[in-house]
């Protein structure tokens, strides 16, 4: 089996093509794109785009990558956010970006080199980790210094401009 995966240290994004043939595995780097960040890096694949969001302090910057041709990854489009961005996940058209001490942004990369925020979700407390599966995001909502408690939220995101809890847990 073959294919590409993306791959972060903190500093770069790295994309690498990856083979795996008879119980051997061989890894390597195809790209890298420098400079993204100094902290924080989360990144997701889906096709040929990549959803990256980067912390550098207190700011937060979300970036789509366009990864058709893995030799050269160019970042075409980017959102700027006055906050710090924890998670990031994508499906189908749209990628959810965790924000700390708020919930959640979905943005619409199905133009990548014009994405968008056209939704949000507040959670009741720390948001931490997303999962996005179909029309359900499940977060990880919780540990604050305000809050000692949390747990799972189950999100209709089926409606970006309507989004609304089923369950938590």
């Amino acid at each position: 089996a073959s294919g590409s995966i993306l791959m972060t240290n903190g500093v770069s994004v790295a994309s690498m093509s990856l083979t795996i043939a008879s119980n051997q595995s061989v890894a390597e780097i195809v790209s890298i794109i420098d400079g993204l960040s100094l902290t924080g890096i989360d990144a997701r694949a889906s096709g040929t785009r990549v959803v990256v969001d980067v912390t550098s302090g207190y700011d937060g910057v979300f970036y789509v990558i366009e990864i058709s041709d893995p030799w050269n990854p160019v970042a075409v489009d980017s959102i700027d956010f006055a906050e710090t961005l924890n998670h990031v996940d994508i499906s189908g058209d749209h990628a959810y970006v965790m924000v700390s001490y708020f919930g959640f942004y979905t943005v619409d990369v199905s133009n990548p080199e014009q994405a968008v925020i056209d939704g949000e979700y507040e959670t009741n407390w720390k948001a931490n980790n997303i999962q996005v599966s179909g029309n359900r995001a499940f977060v990880a909502d919780g540990y604050s210094s305000f809050a000692l408690s949390g747990g799972l939220r189950v999100i209709n995101v089926e409606d970006p401009e309507n989004m609304y809890e089923v369950g938590y847990y």
